[in-house]
């Protein structure tokens, strides 16, 4: 009998039933993209588990409450209305963390617009609130998939790093997009 009840006591649920999802929410301040829409995605082996609604960036703000188990490999996509890459169908991946730099760590505008191995993989949080500044730049770059020519795109990393996953090849001045489905690898 005692091993009868050792035996219910281990397939009771840690979560009661009808307990809330635990949430984490993503405040980030924006500099340089009013009007740009942000996504905050789950890249698990190339699919999307996940996708938060796309919201768009308003008086320098934008806010998102996710899933805190979601937010292992999350990214954020930035479609910002000046992204020639961004309307051929590769967003902005911002960066969240630079090789070299510990999670905290703050990026100033100067190290960001130098060349740099950069991650747009967050490792995730077990934290209720993140809040953070990304930052948006233009920058003008020579890209053969779209064409011949330069091209305007945006560029974006966060001021303060974040844990991130393993790292991208080196990237110039903030500038990553979505080029195939793995963001996170």
């Amino acid at each position: 009998m005692l091993a009868l009840g050792a035996l219910a006591m281990a397939v009771v649920p840690a979560t009661p039933v009808g307990a809330a999802e635990a949430t984490t929410t993503i405040e980030l301040k924006v500099v340089g993209c009013d009007g740009c829409r942000v996504e905050a995605v789950q890249n698990v082996d190339g699919s999307l588990p996940y996708t938060s609604s796309s919201e768009r960036v308003r008086r320098g703000h934008v806010r998102f409450v996710v899933p805190t188990d979601r937010t292992v490999q999350m990214a954020f996509i930035v479609y910002a209305p000046f992204d020639e890459a961004a309307k051929a169908g590769f967003p902005m991946v911002v960066i969240v963390g630079f090789r070299g730099k510990a999670p905290g760590d703050r990026v100033s505008d100067a190290f960001a617009a130098g060349s740099h191995r950069g991650s747009g993989c967050w490792s995730g949080t077990t934290d209720s609130l993140v809040t953070n500044k990304l930052i948006v730049t233009r920058q003008h770059v020579r890209e053969p998939v779209l064409g011949p020519g330069t091209f305007t795109v945006a560029a974006g990393h966060l001021r303060s790093t974040l844990p991130a996953r393993p790292y991208f090849g080196t990237r110039r001045a903030s500038e990553m997009h979505v080029e195939d489905p793995s963001i996170c690898r």
